[in-house]
C-alpha cells in the first residue's frame, strides 16, 4: 500500500471510529426518537462524523438535539457496503482487463513501447 492510501485507510478509520462514538452516544443516552433526542454539546467528535450520519439518515436532528434511526442507520450502513463492493468489483474488472491486455500483447509478439 503506498503512503497516500495508508494516509487514507487511516483517514477512514478515524472517521468510522467517530460515527461510532456519536452512535454509543445517542444509544446510551436513550436518544431513539423525537421525543428523546438530546443535545451533542460538550461530546468531543468530529463535527463532519456527525454530519455524515445526518446526511445518511442515521442520526436525525430536531432543533439542537440529535436522535439515532436504527432503520435509517441500517440503510445507510447497507448503502455504504454495496457501494464498497461495486467499488471492489470494478477495480477487480479493470485489473482484469488490463491483465489481458498485457498478457495478448506479450502473446502476440508484443509491440515495442
Amino acid at each position: 500500500m503506498s503512503n497516500t492510501g495508508a494516509a487514507a485507510a487511516i483517514a477512514i478509520a478515524a472517521s468510522r471510529r467517530a460515527e461510532r462514538q456519536i452512535v454509543e452516544i445517542l444509544r446510551s443516552r436513550g436518544a431513539m426518537d423525537a421525543g428523546t433526542a438530546v443535545s451533542l454539546e460538550g461530546h468531543r467528535f468530529k463535527r463532519r462524523a456527525l454530519n455524515r450520519l445526518v446526511q445518511g439518515g442515521g442520526v436525525r436532528a430536531v432543533d439542537s438535539r440529535y436522535w439515532l434511526d436504527d432503520i435509517g442507520l441500517k440503510r445507510f450502513s447497507r448503502y455504504r457496503r454495496v457501494r464498497a463492493i461495486v467499488l471492489i468489483v470494478a477495480v477487480i474488472i479493470i485489473m482484469v482487463g488490463l491483465l489481458w491486455g498485457v498478457s495478448s500483447l506479450a502473446a502476440s509478439g508484443g509491440a515495442s513501447l
